[in-house]
């Protein structure tokens, strides 16, 4: 499904299918409450979004995606739910806008959340959960933005957050069952509550 402008309203357990993008957002508004959206196992996005505002609430369902959510530009915003990988790619993938994420369970992926470029990332009450494999990530930050966690409890990776520029600022959460390292802050300003 493909948004350029105007207003979208999803609700009612609305499910999108598709095997390489679920929904695309490049203009205007769309918000989805309830249902899901799901790949075929090998697809490529579940949500993208270029431009424009989207809010996702009511525990949404994303599924079998290599990344599950991407922003480059725009606000997106997910409320409850969660997104399931294939057990590689990233759950979300940020690089610019506006990204909110809260009380959502992140799961069956290599990376929970990877922060690159620009823009701003803010995670409130936020499972990770990797597949204990080598080389996972639950947070990777290499951006000139900013990145604030709040509560976020991020197990079975490799790292559970690593820092290499910006502003990463975290505060309670946990980190448990990490094979390697907990958190490596380099080149940023962190702020570890």
């Amino acid at each position: 499904m493909s948004v350029g402008g105007g207003t979208v309203e999803l609700s009612g357990g609305v499910k999108i299918a598709g095997t390489t993008m679920g929904l695309r957002v490049a203009g205007g508004s769309a918000t989805m409450m309830g249902g899901k959206i799901t790949g075929g196992g090998v697809g490529d996005t579940g949500v993208s979004v270029g431009s424009g505002t989207v809010e996702l609430s009511g525990g949404v369902k994303i599924l079998k995606f290599a990344t599950g959510v991407k922003v480059s530009k725009g606000t997106f915003k997910m409320i409850g739910g969660g997104i399931t990988g294939g057990g590689t790619g990233a759950g979300v993938s940020v690089t610019g806008g506006d990204v909110t994420l809260e009380g959502i369970t992140i799961s069956g992926v290599g990376t929970g959340v990877n922060m690159g470029g620009t823009g701003r990332l803010t995670m409130n009450n936020v499972t990770i959960k990797g597949e204990g494999e080598s080389g996972g990530y639950g947070v990777m930050v290499d951006t000139s933005g900013e990145v604030k966690l709040n509560t976020v409890n991020i197990s079975r990776v490799e790292t559970e957050v690593y820092a290499k520029k910006g502003t990463l600022i975290m505060e309670r959460g946990s980190v448990t069952e990490f094979t390697e390292t907990g958190v490596i802050p380099v080149m940023c300003h962190t702020d570890l509550n």
